[in-house]
């Protein structure tokens, strides 16, 4: 599949979209792949202030339970708990199913890397 260059991506394989003045993020399909068939999503946080790289949620697979982190400092404004119920959702749309939506500065997201430079890894 195409990366999506409506987005950024962190090297820990999150993509961040663009919201109006928010910020959704998710995983990627290298994230997914990495993983296998997801069992459980859990969140560790609540919507406020959070700093850069603060674990926001564990996502246990067949093969490995991994933390994500916030690739900026923000507010977290969302979170998609309905995944909490039905974590394989996640792997169905990857590129539109969503963990959070978090308020940062814009120029945080632009230090985040474009498709092509994820791609290159």
């Amino acid at each position: 599949m195409a990366l999506p260059n409506d987005r950024k991506y962190t090297q820990d394989h999150l993509w961040v979209k663009p919201e109006g003045e928010n910020y959704l993020l998710g995983i990627t399909e290298t994230a997914l792949e990495l993983m296998g068939e997801i069992n459980q999503v859990q969140f560790s946080v609540k919507t406020g202030p959070q700093k850069k790289e603060q674990i926001f949620c564990s996502i246990e697979s067949e093969k490995t339970v991994i933390d994500l982190v916030t690739p900026a400092k923000g507010d977290i404004v969302e979170i998609n708990k309905k995944l909490e119920d039905d974590a394989s959702s996640l792997a169905n749309n990857i590129y539109e199913t969503w963990l959070i939506k978090m308020v940062m500065a814009p120029a945080d997201y632009q230090s985040l890397l474009s498709a092509g430079e994820y791609k290159q890894g």
